[in-house]
């Protein structure tokens, strides 16, 4: 930075944890206290770097966008743990470039919890990492209480297309504030809906399982004390078989409500299964060949 810029770039300076710490004091100074956008990609920043940078940019209150591409945070609990508490505290970044950072499940999980309570995040781009499914997974439940970031690349990172589908519908609902309240309006519906049916067929199984049971110690009771005749013990156990029936009928309605439920949330899901596919397989190659050319530009670097 220089000239009063506001922005800082030390792209492919290599500067290793050591530099990340020094930098990491200078952040904390009044002489780059006015940077906004900090891009340090592709400096072998690790654990001990990333801790002191994380002390440093939770406490900033002008940074906007910080670019960490090309680094090894992935590589290291630690590293991993320091950016996760560093924008559970940050509330001014809104752009997140943590591409090619070998981040692996326990991203999705760290992550996903950070979403959950940062309320500026806007744009996190994650591509080209190891997240896989069960990080996919963990990432797209807590972006569910996320209403503000609007953009997520996640290409390269073998997430499923169900996964992908769900995070793109938060991501949809997150850009329109009307779809937002509109898709939460009818949620809160459906689940009303599925709740008092569930409800009214818990309520007929628990009718007719107390009946039931009056109708046990009635019986029970009439032959402890020899007051009742052959048929009136016949009539009554075949009262509590008809009411028996009744029990195990409301069980298969319940059942099938639940069913029903979940094949018209799969017909749903199945719809957008196909596309999202293949532009994931499209997006992984593309992925492959830049990792090439950037793995041949580090080989020519190191010859000369």
């Amino acid at each position: 930075a220089g000239g009063g810029s506001d922005t800082l770039s030390l792209c492919e300076a290599f500067i290793g944890d050591e530099g990340a710490t020094t930098l990491a004091d200078a952040l904390r100074g009044a002489d780059l206290a006015h940077i906004t956008a900090l891009d340090l990609r592709g400096n072998h920043i690790r654990a001990d770097g990333m801790a002191a940078l994380g002390k440093a940019i939770a406490s900033s209150t002008s940074l906007r966008s910080l670019c960490l591409e090309w680094n090894s945070i992935g590589m290291f609990d630690a590293a991993v743990g320091a950016l996760a508490a560093c924008f559970e505290v940050n509330h001014s970044v809104s752009h997140l470039d943590l591409r090619n950072n070998r981040l692996g499940p326990s991203f999705g999980e760290a992550f996903g919890k950070v979403l959950r309570v940062n309320t500026k995040l806007a744009s996190l781009d994650i591509r080209w990492n190891e997240i896989g499914g069960t990080g996919g997974t963990a990432l797209a439940a807590h972006l569910r209480e996320n209403s503000t970031l609007t953009s997520l690349s996640l290409s390269g990172n073998r997430v499923s297309t169900d996964t992908l589908t769900a995070i793109n519908d938060v991501l949809r609902r997150n850009k329109d504030p009307d779809a937002r309240e509109s898709a939460a309006r009818e949620v809160a519906q459906r689940s009303a809906a599925a709740a008092e049916r569930v409800s009214s067929s818990e309520a007929a199984a628990a009718d007719a399982t107390l009946a039931s049971k009056e109708l046990r110690d009635e019986l029970e009771a009439a032959l402890r004390h020899g007051t009742v005749q052959a048929r009136e013990i016949k009539d009554l156990r075949q009262s509590l078989a008809d009411v028996n029936e009744r029990l195990k009928a409301e069980t298969a309605a319940h059942s099938a409500t639940e069913r029903r439920l979940s094949e018209a949330a799969e017909a749903a899901e199945a719809q957008h299964a196909a596309v999202v596919r293949r532009l994931t397989e499209v997006e992984a190659e593309c992925g492959r060949l830049r990792n090439t050319v950037h793995e041949q530009e580090e080989e020519r670097r190191a010859e000369a």
